[in-house]
């Protein structure tokens, strides 16, 4: 946690500027902006029971095709 604190007879311009200094030193900028747009990891599970789901829905439509009952494009 980056704490600073107003000296005698400081502006708040030159306080801000100490204070975005030290955060800038600190790093806290750059890791938050590699934290912003991580992507987490699906689980296995949720992995498997998807590739399932669409491998049905691939099969339903092959088939579909092949007795020439398609559904109509829009």
């Amino acid at each position: 946690m980056i704490e600073v604190k107003k000296r005698k007879n400081e502006s708040f311009e030159s306080l801000m500027r100490r204070f975005r200094k030290q955060v800038q030193q600190s790093g806290v900028v750059l890791q938050a902006k590699k934290v912003q747009y991580r992507k987490s990891h699906k689980s296995k599970n949720i992995v498997r029971a998807s590739t399932l789901i669409r491998l049905k829905r691939r099969g339903t439509m092959a088939y579909l095709e092949k007795i020439g009952k398609t559904p109509s494009e829009k």
